[in-house]
């Protein structure tokens, strides 16, 4: 899947929303390289993709030469549709309703579970109710760096209060495969979150599940002491751009940890000279993406926030001999 990427094809047409939308292609075919093959493909999948021109691209050749028209045919009619004003970035691509109603409405990535159990002011027993129409929309976590992002997150899964009705609802953990979260640091008093902060969370689960006693109903259930957690790595990172003709930038990791290095034909959206919690960047937006990793724990998880390429041999043979000569020349 992520064998082939848009390195030569569109980057070279130099305008944001193509580069903005090759961007978006690579970080999608990394997240689904995350997610069990059942949630990639069937048929309603399939049919789901046809209506959708991004999630098609996702699965595109993009090396073929006979499809290529057909490709650049395809992305000036999204262009002129979605973003004639070249305005386009890879949050409004991702949030948005064609993919919340198809990629991320899919089980892997819906944060809530799809059961929502919900009560009278006062009433005495639960019952499942029908989700709300924002709960795929809401799987988006929006933190500010007030605290702890897997405190944050955890603390989401807990009972609430209709502010009108006095109704009390209680949505559960869904354990998706990937977790997306909107950081833009403003909590005051408090440093920005780096890499080393956030390259792995840990999760408190509130689950719903089948009652032992009667298999009809549905209990909820807390961490086992309060101690479980599940663990996600961030895989995933896009530094949202700030200027109206600066494009995004992307950052990929594997999911135990390890910068993933980008072919150089991507370095017009990639790039190596932006960190997450830069304090010369204040009030920079990102979007982090976290998959949930193995239960063990993780060692040798990488420090640094990038991958930095290997020299080329010959090209530090010919700049050394380069050296060597103008050396020579000035004895």
């Amino acid at each position: 899947m992520t064998s082939t990427l848009p390195e030569h094809l569109f980057t070279n047409l130099g305008d944001l929303f193509n580069l903005n939308f090759d961007a978006a292609i690579v970080v999608l075919r990394h997240l689904n390289s995350h997610v069990h093959a059942d949630y990639r493909h069937s048929d309603s999948i399939v049919k789901e993709e046809l209506c959708h021109p991004i999630l098609r691209f996702v699965w595109a050749d993009l090396e073929s030469e006979s499809s290529v028209v057909a490709q650049i045919i395809l992305r000036y009619e999204m262009q002129v549709v979605d973003d004639p004003k070249g305005e386009i970035t890879l949050f409004k691509l991702f949030e948005s309703p064609a993919m919340w109603n198809s990629l991320w409405a899919r089980e892997p990535f819906r944060l809530f579970h799809p059961t929502i159990l919900g009560r009278p002011r006062d009433g005495m027993k639960w019952k499942v109710v029908r989700a709300h129409a924002s709960i795929i929309e809401e799987s988006l976590v929006k933190w500010n760096g007030a605290k702890g992002l897997a405190d944050h997150i955890s603390s989401l899964f807990c009972r609430t209060v209709h502010v009108e009705t006095g109704h009390q609802f209680v949505e559960m953990f869904n354990d998706p495969a990937i977790i997306r979260v909107l950081y833009k640091h403003t909590a005051e008093g408090q440093a920005p979150a780096t890499y080393q902060d956030l390259r792995e969370i840990h999760i408190a689960p509130r689950r719903i599940t089948q009652s032992k006693d009667d298999l009809t109903q549905l209990v909820r259930l807390a961490p086992e002491d309060d101690k479980e957690r599940v663990r996600y790595t961030l895989v995933a990172v896009v530094r949202c751009s700030g200027q109206a003709e600066e494009a995004d930038r992307i950052r990929l990791y594997s999911v135990i940890g390890h910068p993933m290095s980008l072919p150089t034909g991507l370095n017009k959206y990639v790039g190596t000279y932006w960190n997450i919690g830069d304090a010369n960047d204040p009030g920079r937006a990102y979007l982090l993406f976290y998959a949930q990793a193995p239960p063990d724990p993780i060692s040798g998880l990488h420090g640094e926030p990038m991958a930095h390429k290997q020299s080329n041999v010959k090209s530090v043979i010919k700049a050394v001999k380069a050296s060597i000569i103008e050396k020579g020349s000035s004895a």
